[in-house]
């Protein structure tokens, strides 16, 4: 099992590099906006990454069973086999990898696989009616020629630039739009 494991953890390290790499879209100097809210991605994000540990533990771990799947989520005591621990510690590296290498995320990734240009211009950013309360993510609207996109942003990255001229790249992803912003 371990030399399985192995070949799994290469695999998905290799998967995480090429779309981190190969398939990277976020600039150093560009701030990434998602018409989908962020939040969500990153709850798509985690479903994703549970789903291919799901695929672990069905062809790489041989549960086959739902009652086997289910023994390795719940929590356990003092007394573990070394199988389990190997898999506790593959959950927990695709996870690390997920939540804390991804930037924005797993999902921003592989919604950038496809990158069709939609617009690439200078526009000035307006804050759209659909801000929350809470103060960590802001609704942009943009205006292009041909419609009106609304997509939400980082607050402490985005309030230095409202109502100021930027220039802007909105992309058909695989999933939704996107938008790399930068000042001109």
């Amino acid at each position: 099992m371990i030399v399985r494991t192995s070949y799994f953890l290469i695999f998905f390290i290799g998967l995480w590099f090429t779309l981190t790499h190969i398939f990277s879209f976020v600039k150093e100097e560009c701030i990434f906006l998602s018409s989908i809210a962020i939040p969500i991605t990153w709850t798509i994000s985690i479903g994703i990454t549970f789903s291919l540990f799901l695929l672990y533990l069905f062809f790489v771990a041989k549960d086959r069973t739902f009652r086997d799947i289910i023994d390795q989520i719940l929590p356990r005591g003092y007394d573990v086999p070394l199988d389990v621990l190997v898999r506790d510690f593959v959950v927990f590296l695709m996870f690390v990898f997920t939540i804390y290498w991804y930037h924005p995320s797993f999902y921003s990734h592989l919604n950038a696989i496809r990158r069709e240009e939609l617009f690439n211009g200078n526009l000035y950013l307006k804050t759209n009616e659909k801000n929350k309360q809470d103060g960590q993510f802001i609704w942009i609207e943009v205006k292009t020629p041909k419609e009106i996109l609304s997509f939400e942003g980082k607050t402490n990255e985005l309030k230095t630039l409202i109502n100021k001229e930027v220039h802007i790249i909105v992309y058909q992803g695989l999933f939704s739009k996107y938008a790399l912003v930068s000042q001109p």
